[in-house]
């Protein structure tokens, strides 16, 4: 017999336990070894036993796995079924695999240690916290806590646009929802549509229509002003229900979009809308717009008449070169004189080291040309990339007092190469068509 009870374990439970080997029995049918061997010895007969009552902890890579399988088993069957009303939805969220695997995804994308209103921070998530949410989302429990907004400038506009951040830990959750509604939605989603979904961008809607639009005449051009903000929970919540039943998961989804937030220390209501800054917010708007996609897709079947011709050419997509100066001109790295784009020096980065010059540079240029490059006129580039070279060398004349371009290529070459370093501006040998497009294939689940 054993001083301590003990039993092969031999269940897959997420429970956690202690790995330990039990000791050998001798001739006599007594314990051959009192003690637990240390280490993974030979002697003993060799049985994984547990301690009752003691726990263990799962690897990253064991939580990622499981839950990942149970993900791919919701997303097969909303691919059979492409009307598939889905239930107990919450168990699965409230998986400890799938919430670990939530905060996993969410711990390495920056931004997501930005505080909201409360203190807490990702770092200090453990065990503990994951059960104790699991408890709390089981029990339809689960509250999410107010947000922080703040107000961000768009693009090339004098105008802002809110960013409402959410809690870390509220993220990590928000996380989970959204692996269980990719799962649900991804798979009935329409080809056409490219916004923010695994694998989709800009440049797969290009390649799209380069591919596609072959002898198109006409086309409808739409834009929505203030999409997010003008989406109503009733409707939404009303079209989740069309695929969900799972009441529990519901309203998790209606305290997520209702939990409000803070502006400048006051607190205010969410009665419409969805937070720019939380996770689930864009895929909640592609089910939103997907409304939209079949009403048009309908629309387009009811116009297509008459017999299909063979039409060899393809749509010639081009960089908006003047467009790109202009956008320079705003960043500073040109001035205009007598209608003409001037390269002129980046004050702000003088007091920057060589190196970190040429980085901020090399990183506009690779950004310019790896989201043209597919452009039928990449070659008109060449001239928006020499001129951010000319901007550079003046950059660094003001840095090191040369006062003129010149004298900043004769003392560190045409790329205009760093001494301690040895990095150099990055100028292509070439600015010739590549005619591919930058498609990342990404997992459902991150």
């Amino acid at each position: 017999m054993y001083w301590k009870s003990r039993v092969i374990d031999l269940r897959h439970n997420y429970q956690l336990i202690n790995m330990v080997q039990r000791p050998k029995c001798g001739p006599s049918e007594s314990l051959g070894t009192t003690g637990n061997p240390k280490g993974r010895k030979t002697y003993g007969i060799g049985g994984l036993v547990r301690s009752l009552g003691t726990k263990r902890s799962y690897s990253a890579s064991t939580f990622s796995a499981l839950a990942c399988g149970s993900l791919e088993e919701l997303v097969n069957l909303n691919k059979i079924n492409k009307q598939l009303v889905n239930d107990k939805l919450i168990h699965i969220i409230a998986n400890p695999e799938v919430l670990s695997l939530a905060y996993e995804t969410i711990k390495s994308k920056p931004g997501n240690e930005t505080p909201g209103v409360d203190p807490q921070a990702l770092a200090g998530i453990d065990l503990n916290w994951v059960q104790s949410t699991c408890k709390l989302l089981l029990a339809g429990k689960y509250k999410f806590k107010a947000a922080r907004r703040v107000y961000i400038p768009k693009k090339d506009k004098n105008k802002k646009r809110p960013l409402t951040i959410s809690s870390p830990r509220d993220k990590a959750v928000q996380q989970a929802m959204y692996l269980v509604l990719n799962a649900i939605y991804e798979p009935s989603f329409l080809e056409s549509s490219h916004g923010s979904r695994p694998g989709k961008s800009n440049h797969t809607a290009l390649k799209s229509t380069k591919l596609k639009f072959q002898g198109v005449k006409w086309c409808i051009e739409a834009d929505m002003e203030s999409n997010f903000s003008s989406i109503s929970h009733k409707i939404l919540l009303s079209l989740l229900r069309k695929r969900i039943s799972c009441e529990k998961f519901l309203t998790l989804v209606k305290r997520s979009i209702k939990a409000g937030f803070v502006e400048d220390g006051v607190f205010k209501e969410s009665n419409k809308g969805l937070f720019q800054g939380n996770v689930i917010s864009p895929i909640l708007n592609n089910v939103y717009l997907h409304e939209l996609d079949l009403s048009v897709y309908g629309l387009r079947e009811n116009f297509v008449s008459g017999k299909y011709r063979r039409i060899t050419g393809r749509p010639i997509l081009k960089a908006p070169i003047i467009d790109l100066f202009l956008k320079s001109t705003v960043n500073r790295f040109f001035k205009k004189k007598a209608g003409k784009f001037v390269p002129t020096k980046v004050g702000w980065l003088i007091n920057r080291d060589h190196v970190d010059i040429l980085r901020h540079y090399n990183s506009v240029i690779r950004e310019i040309l790896n989201s043209y490059s597919f452009s039928n006129n990449r070659k008109s580039l060449g001239g928006l990339v020499h001129g951010l070279k000319f901007s550079c060398a003046r950059t660094l004349a003001l840095k090191y007092k040369l006062r003129f371009a010149s004298k900043t290529f004769s003392r560190f070459g045409g790329k205009l190469k760093c001494p301690d370093t040895g990095l150099e501006l990055f100028i292509p040998r070439t600015f010739r068509a590549t005619k591919e497009f930058a498609i990342k294939n990404e997992s459902l689940f991150m």
